[in-house]
């Protein structure tokens, strides 16, 4: 029942992290709140894979994050986030 819920979560997140990236346009006027809910996503996926023991992953979901945050610092969009992405589903 738990690998149940967090495919759930994980297909919701996922959705979420999709939407959220698509939306995303780096400017000048770019903010750290323009990606949070997609950060928040990413977080717990992280914690539920570390929580159940998932090898690599949490690992790859932190790669991830990085990603996002150098998207924000820089004002870009890294293409390697669809890879990224694709690799943890």
């Amino acid at each position: 029942s738990l690998l149940r819920a967090f495919r759930d979560e994980f297909q919701h997140d996922m959705a979420l992290i999709r939407k959220e990236w698509e939306r995303y346009t780096p400017g000048p006027r770019t903010r750290t709140s323009d990606l949070e809910e997609l950060r928040r996503a990413l977080h717990t996926i992280k914690g539920s894979t570390r929580l159940l023991g998932f090898r690599g992953l949490p690992e790859q979901v932190h790669q991830l994050e990085e990603t996002v945050l150098s998207a924000l610092s820089e004002r870009q969009k890294p293409a390697q986030f669809w890879d990224g992405l694709a690799e943890l589903e």
